[in-house]
């Protein structure tokens, strides 16, 4: 995670941390989109900041993930 703005917010912070452990655990996206009830187009669109993150799909993606949303905020 190189280059961040200064004024990103949490959900883009959030959103980056996700996809970083999702790539490193080598995860495909339709996995993290199945755990949390959506399209796996509908889950890119969430990852690359163009839909919004909300709380529960944050949660969703955790659990898919293995992790615990307080990982994400302690990073």
């Amino acid at each position: 995670m190189n280059n961040l703005d200064k004024n990103a917010n949490f959900s883009t912070l959030s959103l980056m941390i996700l996809k970083e452990i999702r790539l490193d655990r080598g995860i495909h996206q339709g996995v993290i989109a199945d755990r949390i009830g959506k399209t796996p187009s509908a889950w890119t669109k969430i990852e690359n900041g163009q839909s919004s993150l909300t709380f529960d799909v944050l949660i969703g993606a955790c659990t898919a993930l293995q992790g615990h949303p307080s990982h994400i905020t302690a990073l």
